[in-house]
């Protein structure tokens, strides 16, 4: 399920891409889609499944099948990863998308639209117009095989049967995908997540060989440090060298290693924790790697999306795995939003980062709550109970040493 997520994201953003390429050209004075999609708990929980699935493992062909709520929210992450909000509205032989991009201060809005057409294999852009300008169709249908190319190695599209209730993806996953996958990324990044590794397995060796790691201790001594590796203008990159360090560190957390040809050393394998909880190292760096790769907006989807699905019979809702996904959330937005914040965060990794630092007590805040419990006593995701508890927790990640650092401005 993994693959077919990844190649409608790729190809969304591709298309999103139009519009913001294209943003000094037309502006209109409001947007066409101005709010975050919304989806309900049950809708979450099998978006959770798809993207958190292991599909990658099993090679052949499959189907998945993504309902108008999933297809909108998979759209909507895609533009937020530009700064915009998009719909995708299917129907009988084809689909509509939607995308707003601001412009800035005043400026208004860039507003894109795009009509897909069902063909026997990939679907085909039928029309795309930017605002009040229409747009090549053999343009944008260009970016979207683009985008869909960029993801053969690791497998193919077949079909797209559109429906106005949903859409039917058949698709075939080659073998080694998750190595192809990775081979994605470019030699460059390959080599930078491979010195990360070498760098980790370094820091775990020097810490004390009884009991636990701490996460803080892994985390300031991944940041404190670049990779040596330049970026494509031949400077130092601290945003790709942060993006590649939380990667690393999330995948050593939850027990992942980095197939070949992207990693390095092999660290000693110990446990991690985070406020002495196993659970909450694991919430945190999966979060910060997620949004890190794939933007905030994509992360906060994913985390919260686990907690629901663990409320509907499993450990419970768990606010402070909450707190220790939007921090790890934040954390990731200060390492790699700009190269200024990046080197921000490295002064204060070389430091020293403790866990108060990076993530405030869990204390009292809710947790083990099915849904029964949890709409009863908070309410559901979309309630004012709920947003209040979230904005707490906000508030809570505000005033640690992190982000109270933060040159404002």
């Amino acid at each position: 399920m993994l693959a077919v997520v990844r190649a409608l994201f790729g190809l969304l953003t591709f298309i999103a891409l139009v519009g913001a390429g294209l943003v000094l050209l037309v502006a209109e004075p409001t947007p066409l889609v101005a709010v975050d999609a919304e989806l309900a708990p049950t809708e979450l929980r099998d978006l959770a499944h798809l993207v958190r699935g292991s599909a990658l493992k099993q090679p052949g062909v499959k189907s998945a099948t993504l309902t108008a709520p999933k297809l909108d929210a998979l759209a909507d992450v895609a533009a937020r990863r530009l700064g915009g909000h998009a719909r995708l509205r299917a129907g009988h032989g084809g689909a509509a998308l939607y995308a707003s991009f601001p412009m800035g201060h005043g400026l208004g809005f860039s507003n894109l639209s795009v009509e897909l057409r069902e063909t026997a294999g990939i679907p085909a852009v039928a029309s795309a117009q930017l605002g009040g300008l229409p747009l090549p169709a053999t343009l944008v249908d260009g970016l979207l095989h683009r985008g869909l190319n960029e993801l053969a190695p690791a497998g193919q599209l077949l079909r797209v049967d559109f429906r106005p209730d949903q859409v039917q993806v058949l698709y075939r996953l080659k073998d080694g995908a998750r190595e192809a996958a990775v081979a994605l990324l470019g030699d460059t990044e390959q080599r930078r997540l491979g010195a990360r590794q070498t760098q980790l397995a370094a820091i775990v060796a020097r810490q004390h060989r009884a009991g636990h790691l701490n996460l803080a201790t892994l985390l300031s001594g991944l940041l404190a440090e670049p990779t040596g590796i330049d970026g494509a203008d031949g400077r130092p990159d601290p945003v790709a060298d942060n993006t590649a360090a939380l990667l690393v560190l999330a995948a050593y957390v939850n027990n992942r290693r980095l197939p070949a040809p992207a990693a390095g050393a092999v660290p000693e394998r110990r446990t991690v924790l985070l406020r002495g909880r196993y659970d909450l190292a694991q919430h945190f760096s999966i979060s910060a790697a997620t949004a890190a790769k794939g933007g905030s907006g994509l992360s906060h989807l994913v985390g919260l999306a686990k907690e629901l699905s663990d409320a509907d019979g499993g450990s419970g809702f768990s606010f402070p795995d909450m707190l220790a996904n939007r921090a790890g959330i934040r954390l990731a937005e200060l390492a790699t939003g700009s190269a200024d914040s990046a080197l921000h965060l490295r002064r204060m990794a070389r430091a020293g980062l403790t866990e108060a630092d990076i993530m405030p007590s869990p204390e009292g805040l809710p947790e083990g709550m099915q849904e029964a419990v949890l709409v009863r006593t908070i309410g559901t995701p979309s309630s004012p109970a709920y947003d209040r508890l979230i904005e707490h927790i906000d508030r809570r990640i505000d005033a640690t040493k992190l982000h109270r650092s933060m040159p404002r401005g």
